[in-house]
This record gives structure tokens, sequence and C-alpha cells, in this order.
């Protein structure tokens, strides 16, 4: 996966403009976020603060537990002090009210945290069990999880038909598999795709996979311009293994 400088670098080609709409927080501000939150904040969260951390120029507009601005986390500690135990750190807060908010688990087994939700305590919960203890996985890691909403956002929500889909039954070999399947078809390996993501672009078409671990099932968003390409499209990736398949959806 790309590193957040790279990220921005790639994002900017689907998105000319996005580094003039991006804003890092100084030094005094992280540091600040750092004594709030009582501990050194994590390297990747630090690197994403000291280029997006006063505005994130509409990366993650639209997903939940995407507000990861310091001036936002600032309030929370300053507002209700609640500080997530060990090994959780606060990344992100929902800017519509939602009752999930988006943390790095940092525990000792992962090469990098990875990015969870869960309910904060005292506030609306969500309608599962949600907490420390019962978090949901979102993303392997901080920059997979924006590489995701930023190629959602600047690609597959611009077509205007959609569909999703996830594999019944996961194996090891469905992403390079589908990988292959998308090459075949014509569509561009985009740069980040790797064991966990797959992103593919092609003219009036774009489709991206994930999953969090290679025991996981596989998510996929298709997109296209004509219903019957997006049809096509998914049809070729049903092909492969069992999916089940959610509704087209108009833009």
């Amino acid at each position: 996966m790309l590193s957040i400088p790279q990220l921005l670098d790639y994002l900017e080609t689907l998105e000319p403009g996005l580094r003039g709409r991006v804003a890092g927080a100084s030094p005094e501000r992280i540091a600040k976020l750092e004594h709030a939150a009582e501990r050194r904040l994590p390297e990747v969260q630090r690197e994403l603060l000291a280029l997006m951390g006063e505005e994130l120029g509409g990366i993650c507009e639209g997903f939940v537990g995407a507000d990861m601005r310091v001036g936002t986390l600032l309030d929370h500690f300053e507002r209700s002090g609640w500080i997530p135990p060990a090994p959780f750190v606060l990344v992100g807060r929902d800017d519509a009210g939602t009752p999930m908010d988006s943390f790095l688990r940092c525990a000792p087994e992962l090469a990098e945290p990875e990015l969870v939700q869960f309910s904060l305590p005292g506030g609306p919960q969500a309608l599962v069990p949600s907490g420390p203890d019962n978090y949901r996985l979102m993303a392997p890691s901080l920059p997979a999880w924006l590489y995701r909403c930023g190629f959602t956002n600047f690609v597959g929500l611009r077509c205007a038909w959609s569909t999703s889909a996830e594999v019944v039954e996961a194996e090891a070999d469905h992403g390079p598999r589908f990988d292959a399947l998308l090459v075949q078809r014509g569509l561009r390996r985009e740069p980040g795709t790797d064991g966990l993501t797959g992103a593919y672009r092609a003219q009036g078409a774009a489709v991206l996979w994930s999953r969090n671990t290679v025991a996981d099932p596989v998510f996929v968003a298709v997109y296209a311009d004509e219903p019957a390409l997006l049809d096509d499209l998914a049809a070729t990736l049903a092909g492969v293994t069992a999916m089940t398949r959610y509704s087209n959806l108009e833009a």
C-alpha cells in the first residue's frame, strides 16, 4: 500500500488541485493533541496530521468516522475527556453524528496500526454492540482506508451507476483472480493495488475490491456510466467465485 505522501501524490492525479485544498497541522497543534490524548500518537497519524490535519480536501467525505482534523479531535478531549484504552488511539470522529468513530489499534502483533470503528461510551450507541471490546475492523491500515475512500470519491462516485457484491466463501486467491480478470477486460491497474486492495479504471468504468486480511470475504464495488457495462463487469467477476450481489444504484 502507498504511504500517505505517496497517496496524496496519487490522489492528485485523480483530483487535480487536491494538494492545494489539503492543509497540514503545525507541530504545536499536534503536540497539543498528544498532550490532550495523554500519549504520543502513532507515527502514521502524526504524518497524516502534518500533511492534512487541518483540512483533508474531501478525501473521506461521506464516510463514517472520517473527520480526522486536529481541531475535531481536540474538541472531543476538551468536551468529554474520554481517552480510549490501549491499544486504541482516536483518529477520527463522525461529522454526521452517527455513533461510530475511528481508532487505530496499535497492537504489538501488527506490522502497522489497523483502522477500527466503535461507539464512544456515553453517546449514541450503534444498533449492534460496539465498543473497545467489540470493534469493527475497517481497514488493515490508515493509508489503506484513505486510499479506498479517495478512490471511491474521486473515481467511483463520478460514474452514473454502481453496484456492490461480497464474496460468499473467501479464498486467499480471490483478489489475484479478480486482478487477472479486470486486466483481461482492459481495465488499468492503479498504483497502490496490493493483496488486500484492488483498484482498476477504464473509460467509463471502475472497480474497487477490498478485504482486511487474506482470510476475509472480498467486498467489490463496480462503477460504470452505462448499466449494461455495469452488469457485464459484475458478471465477469461473479464467474470466478460465488458472490452475493446487491442492487444497482443510479447516481
